[in-house]
């Protein structure tokens, strides 16, 4: 047993709506269910075989209900795959038996992006892939995306502004599917400052659940019912993605009890390592004491603890970094003097690894 599996369950779980029946009734019912679905794919009735859709609606449920629950973050990692997997093949099947399915009364497809069923968890699905550290999927998960449209309807412009942090140069349709609280989204994706960018998801985040999750009843409230079926927990995973991808500071956004902190955290850490072991080369990155002048314009990442990147000119100095997520006993940042900073880009395009002996002349 690790530790985590040590912990009561109300002091692990990250929404205290969330009960231990309610976990252990879904996590029976995820064990019975994905096998028997995998029946109804055999099955020779068409709508039978239409209907083991819900094997990838069950994976999107089982994902969110262990996250509530306080399961380890890397624990979501192959459910998120193994959804991506049905949803794959739900979706082909129905491209394949469309006008079949249409004359038994199916006419919707499994997963249509701009449904109200759907839209929210077409954003959560895209922030995962970011947060998980998962990109390599967004390119099937897209294919998804387009192959479940209806008319051909691309993605609106909020699904596309999101998906550009991967992409960068898919076309941008000029419209918005959901209305006014998902644009406060796409406003804080394009946010002209960082400042901005927050103040756009405070004003998202302070409504999110009345105006995002409320935009179905499928899950809006299901906290409040008795044995709390369709409960997996609320989480603005989008927002998440964004403080992630832009390095905010997101300290005033983890007031919301819907934003997924620890994944935020979860997320950097997996930066910060991979920054730290990319080295396959034989070269080295360049790390310079806070107080050293930048020899190179870019941007500059702490290393030797989560922290906030920078955009700096050559030659000015490194300053103290100010740490991820936390603030002194007056509300104000927190600022390390011993700040290890880490070369991540440079605005000539220039290598960012250096022998052995290029950094010793570059730390002078």
């Amino acid at each position: 047993m690790n530790e985590t599996e040590q912990i009561p369950f109300n002091k692990k779980r990250r929404q205290h709506f969330l009960t231990e029946e309610r976990f252990s009734k879904f996590n029976n019912y995820f064990l019975e269910a994905i096998p028997e679905y995998n029946k109804w794919k055999l099955s020779d009735d068409l709508a039978l075989r239409f209907l083991s859709r819900q094997q990838a609606e069950t994976y999107w449920d089982y994902l969110k209900i262990i996250y509530t629950a306080g399961k380890p973050i890397e624990d979501l990692i192959p459910v998120l795959e193994k959804f991506l997997a049905s949803e794959e093949e739900i979706t082909k099947f129905w491209q394949q038996n469309k006008t079949k399915l249409n004359d038994v009364g199916y006419y919707t497809s499994p997963m249509l992006w701009c449904d109200v069923e759907h839209y929210l968890k077409t954003l959560h699905l895209i922030a995962l892939c970011y947060l998980l550290q998962r990109e390599d999927l967004l390119p099937r998960l897209l294919e998804v995306i387009l192959a479940n449209a209806e008319d051909d309807l691309e993605p609106d412009t909020t699904i596309e502004d999101f998906l550009d942090y991967h992409f960068k140069n898919r076309p941008d349709p000029d419209y918005v599917q959901m209305g006014k609280h998902a644009i406060l989204f796409g406003e804080a994706m394009r946010g002209e400052t960082k400042e901005e960018q927050l103040e756009e998801l405070n004003a998202y985040l302070k409504d999110w659940y009345h105006e995002m999750v409320g935009m179905s009843d499928l899950e809006y409230q299901t906290h409040l019912d008795p044995e709390q079926n369709g409960f997996c927990g609320y989480w603005a995973f989008e927002a998440a993605a964004i403080a992630y991808l832009d390095d905010l500071d997101d300290t005033e956004l983890r007031q919301y009890p819907y934003y997924p902190k620890d994944m935020v955290d979860w997320a950097r850490e997996q930066k910060l390592k991979h920054e730290q072991d990319q080295d396959r080369s034989g070269n080295l990155p360049l790390l310079l004491n806070a107080g050293t002048p930048a020899p190179f314009s870019g941007r500059y990442g702490t290393d030797n603890f989560i922290g906030h990147e920078i955009q700096i000119n050559q030659g000015e100095l490194l300053p103290a970094g100010q740490v991820s997520a936390k603030r002194d006993e007056n509300g104000n940042p927190i600022f390390r003097e011993d700040t290890v900073w880490r070369l991540l880009k440079r605005e000539d395009k220039g290598k960012v690894r250096f022998s052995e002996k290029e950094v010793k002349e570059l730390q002078k």
